[in-house]
C-alpha cells in the first residue's frame, strides 16, 4: 500500500474512534446522577429551566387502537424548535413486552446505520455521525429518527416511553450537539396504544 492509501484508510478510521469515545465519555459523565440533562416537560425543576428545550419527540401511527395479531407501523419523530447540529443521538424506548412485540426496527432517512442495542421490553439505538458530517435540524422542521412495528399480544392499555433518566438502571437517551459535545434538552411524549 502507498502512503496516500493508508493514509486515506486511517484518517476515517480515526475519526469513528474519536466520536465513539466522544459518545462514550458523555455517556459516563451522567453515572452516578440521579438529575440528567434529558427531561420532559412535566418534571422540569427550577434549575433546569433555565436550558431552553431545543427539540420534540414524538411517536406517531395510524391508530392508537390496534387489533390483536395484526402489525402497526410506529415512528418516532424529532422536530426541533430551535437550529442545531448533531453529532450523535441514543435512543431507548421502553414497552411491556407481554402486552406487544416489536419487530422491523429501521433507522429514519438521511439518518446513519444505527447500532442497535435493543432487548425484550426496550428498544435501543445509537446514531453516530462521522467526522465533517452531522445532522441538521431547523426550526419547527420533523424529521423520522427511527421507525418499528408493533404487534399487540392481549387486550388492554399499554405504553411506549422514552428512557430519559439513569435511574432505570438502563441508558438514557440523548442528543449531543456538534459544536460544543453538550446534551442538548428535549421534551418527549408517550405512546398509549390499545390492544382489542
Amino acid at each position: 500500500m502507498t502512503k496516500d492509501k493508508i493514509i486515506k484508510l486511517l484518517v476515517p478510521l480515526v475519526a469513528v474512534v474519536v466520536v465513539v469515545e466522544s459518545v462514550i465519555l458523555v455517556s459516563n459523565l451522567d453515572k452516578g446522577v440521579s438529575n440528567t440533562q434529558v427531561v420532559t416537560e412535566e418534571n422540569v425543576d427550577k434549575a433546569e429551566k433555565v436550558k431552553e428545550i431545543v427539540a420534540d419527540f414524538a411517536f406517531k401511527t395510524e391508530s392508537e387502537e390496534m387489533k390483536i395479531g395484526k402489525a402497526y407501523e410506529v415512528d418516532l419523530n424529532l422536530t426541533a424548535s430551535k437550529d442545531f447540529n448533531l453529532d450523535g443521538m441514543e435512543v431507548y424506548i421502553i414497552y411491556d413486552p407481554e402486552k406487544v412485540s416489536v419487530s422491523k426496527l429501521t433507522e429514519g432517512k438521511g439518518f446513519p446505520k444505527m447500532i442497535n442495542k435493543s432487548e425484550d421490553g426496550l428498544i435501543g439505538a445509537i446514531f453516530l455521525w462521522g467526522v465533517g458530517d452531522s445532522y441538521s435540524s431547523k426550526v419547527n422542521e420533523s424529521d423520522t429518527v427511527l421507525s418499528f412495528s408493533v404487534t399487540p399480544k392481549v387486550a388492554g392499555e399499554t405504553e411506549f416511553n422514552l428512557v430519559t433518566s439513569n435511574e432505570t438502571g438502563k441508558s438514557a437517551t440523548m442528543i449531543v450537539e456538534s459544536s460544543t459535545s453538550e446534551k442538548l434538552v428535549f421534551s418527549n411524549g408517550r405512546l398509549e396504544i390499545k390492544g382489542e
